[in-house]
C-alpha cells in the first residue's frame, strides 16, 4: 500500500498561490466598500497583524487560537455586550477585534454564547471567501506548465500492482487533477482523501479551518465548551471529511504481506495535525515513512516534528529523510531549473 501525504508545500512547489498570506494580499486589493473586506472581523484582524504572523497555515491557526483563548480565558468579555456602537475586544499584543452589528434583531445586547457563534460564523465567512479565491483566482487559472512535476519513477516498482492513496491536507484538487489518472503503471490510480475538505462551487463550504484541540486538563480548562466548534477535530466530523480517513486507517490495520509506504511531501508535520498523522503512521508496525524536504532548515524541523509525533525509536526504524528534488530519489522535478545536487 502506498500513501502520498501532501500539505500546502506541495501546492507551493507547483507555483500555486495557496498560502493564507497570498489570500490576504488578494483581499487587500478588494474595494473598502466590499462587505467582506469591510466587516469580517477575522480578515481585518489578520490583515492588521500580517507582518507579525508566520508564513505557514499553522501560524494562522495559532493566531485564531491565541485570540479566542485570550478573549475567553482571561475573562475580558463582559456578560453582555451592548449594541449601538462598535465594541473593541482587546487581546494579546494590545490588538483589537472591532465588533459592530453583532445581532440584527430587537434585542439590545449579546451574551457570551451568542458572541462565540458570531465569531465562528465570521470565521466560516472567511473560510468560504478563501474557497472562492482558490477556485476563481488559483485553480481556474492554472495552466499545464507547473513549476514542478510529480515524478513517480523512484516508486515505480511499488506502483506496479497497487493504487496510491493520497492523504491531502490541502483544499485544492491539483494533485488529483494532474496526476490522478496518469500514473501509467498497470492502471494504477490515485485514491484521494481530503482530510480538511475539498473546494467546490456549492453554497455549502466543507473546508476545515480552525485550531488545535484544546488541552482541558491544563491551560484551556476554563474555556467555554461551546468554543469546541473552533477545533479542527470537531470540524472534521461536522463537515464530513473524516470518514474516508477512517477507512484508510482501518485498511492500514489489516494483515497484509506488503508493507505500507508513506511519501510525505510539502507537509510541515506541525502540531495541529499530530493526532491524525500519528494514527496512520503507527497503524501498521511494518510501515516505512519517506519524508521529503526542500532545504536544510526544513530538514531539521521535520526531524524534530516527526520525532514529536511518533517518538525517537519509531523514527529510527521507519523514517527516511530525502531531498525532494534529488535526481535519483526525489519525487518532484523542477520544470524551470535543474537540480544539480542535494544540499
Amino acid at each position: 500500500m502506498n500513501i502520498l501525504v501532501i500539505g500546502n508545500g506541495f501546492d507551493l512547489a507547483h507555483g500555486l498561490k495557496t498560502s493564507y498570506k497570498d489570500f490576504l494580499n488578494y483581499c487587500r486589493t478588494l474595494s473598502m466598500d466590499d462587505n467582506f473586506r469591510q466587516k469580517n472581523v477575522w480578515l481585518n484582524s489578520f490583515l492588521s497583524r500580517q507582518e507579525k504572523i508566520g508564513d505557514k497555515w499553522i501560524d494562522l491557526e495559532k493566531e485564531i487560537s491565541k485570540i479566542i483563548g485570550h478573549l475567553f480565558r482571561k475573562h475580558t468579555i463582559p456578560s453582555e455586550i451592548k449594541l449601538g456602537c462598535a465594541y473593541k475586544l482587546t487581546y494579546s499584543y494590545k490588538h483589537e477585534l472591532i465588533l459592530t452589528d453583532l445581532k440584527k434583531n430587537t434585542h439590545s445586547s449579546i451574551n457570551e454564547n451568542e458572541l462565540i457563534q458570531f465569531l465562528y460564523n465570521q470565521l466560516r465567512e472567511f473560510t468560504k471567501a478563501f474557497e472562492t479565491y482558490l477556485i476563481k483566482e488559483v485553480c481556474e487559472k492554472v495552466n499545464t506548465q507547473l513549476d514542478c512535476n510529480l515524478y513517480f519513477e523512484p516508486i515505480k516498482e511499488q506502483l506496479l500492482y497497487q493504487d496510491c492513496y493520497m492523504l491531502s491536507f490541502n483544499y485544492t484538487d491539483i494533485c488529483e487533477r494532474f496526476y490522478g489518472q496518469n500514473l501509467g503503471y498497470h492502471q494504477a490510480t490515485i485514491k484521494p482523501i481530503y482530510v480538511h475538505g475539498k473546494i467546490n462551487d456549492s453554497k455549502e463550504c466543507n473546508l476545515v479551518l480552525g485550531t488545535r484541540s484544546f488541552n482541558r486538563d491544563k491551560e484551556d480548562k476554563y474555556l467555554p465548551i461551546d468554543l469546541n466548534i473552533f477545533q479542527k477535530h470537531n470540524q472534521r466530523h461536522r463537515y464530513g471529511t473524516i470518514e474516508a480517513y477512517q477507512d484508510l486507517l482501518n485498511n492500514l490495520k489489516l494483515p497484509s504481506e506488503t508493507r505500507p509506504v508513506f511519501y510525505v511531501i510539502g507537509h510541515s508535520l506541525d502540531k495541529t495535525d499530530h493526532n491524525i498523522l500519528k494514527h496512520v503512521f503507527l497503524a501498521n508496525k511494518n510501515a516505512v515513512i519517506n519524508i521529503y524536504y526542500h532545504d536544510e532548515e526544513a530538514q531539521e524541523r521535520l526531524i524534530n516534528n516527526i520525532t514529536d509525533i511518533i517518538g525517537e525509536e519509531e523514527v529510527m526504524s521507519k523514517v527516511r529523510l530525502i531531498y525532494q528534488h534529488d535526481e535519483k530519489r526525489g519525487l518532484l522535478r523542477k520544470t524551470k531549473s535543474l537540480v544539480q545536487s542535494a544540499p
